[in-house]
């Protein structure tokens, strides 16, 4: 299972305490009015490309230390 990422955002310390990693997916269908983010809702993006679920996990917890000592997550 995966699904169309289209970047992992390291170290992000806005809306919040505590270090944490933003996970931008592609291929929204809701089409919210309020969206923070429009240039998910397609996967014919540059930056876009499929990933396993599984991939994205392994490189989240790579970054479990840093989630750990701040509180975030």
């Amino acid at each position: 299972m995966g699904g169309y990422l289209m970047q992992l955002q390291n170290f992000s310390v806005n809306d919040g305490d505590g270090i944490r990693t933003v996970v931008f997916m592609a291929s929204c269908p809701l089409r919210c009015a309020w969206c923070a983010n429009p240039e998910g809702q397609t996967c014919r993006n540059a930056m876009t490309h499929w990933a396993e679920t599984g991939d994205v996990l392994k490189k989240l917890r790579q970054q479990e230390i840093f989630y750990r000592y701040s509180g975030g997550g």
